[in-house]
């Protein structure tokens, strides 16, 4: 079989299959969305503290072992 038979049959395939896929609804896109969102930005806050809490330790522990 040449390789662009190979190729539409592929592409049909592909096609038949996301006809089957049950795709979420809008309004739970956005609600996920959102949720993932917010957990990024809960997360990077965090991490964000944690940064500062080590800075703030380094720069501690540097300034009393230096003078």
């Amino acid at each position: 079989m040449q390789w662009w038979h190979r190729l539409r049959r592929f592409l049909q395939d592909v096609r038949d299959e996301l006809r089957r896929v049950t795709w979420p609804s809008r309004p739970s896109v956005v609600e996920h969305t959102i949720l993932v969102l917010l957990t990024v930005a809960a997360i990077g806050f965090v991490l964000w503290l944690v940064d500062l809490g080590g800075q703030w330790v380094l720069h501690e522990l540097f300034r009393r072992l230096l003078g």
